[in-house]
């Protein structure tokens, strides 16, 4: 079993991904990059497979690809014929 403070923790950090990107803030999938936190006014790029993913630049997006791939393929969900 997991202690409460474990899960209070869970939904605390849920609740603060939540509201960064409902502020249409988020953080880079690669470096970490938080606009929100850093004050940073920067678009992050969405992935172009799953959408799901954000990135600050191409290159972080090129250079944690092999590290996502796996993941943005069963996000997509399945092809359209």
């Amino acid at each position: 079993m997991f202690p409460a403070a474990y899960f209070e923790q869970t939904v605390d950090n849920l609740v603060d991904v939540i509201d960064s990107t409902l502020k249409g803030g988020g953080v880079c999938r690669h470096c970490g990059l938080d606009r929100a936190k850093d004050g940073i006014d920067l678009k992050l790029l969405l992935c172009g497979g799953c959408r799901k993913v954000k990135y600050c630049s191409k290159d972080c997006q090129r250079a944690g690809w092999r590290a996502h791939k796996s993941e943005c393929k069963k996000n997509r969900g399945p092809k359209k014929e």
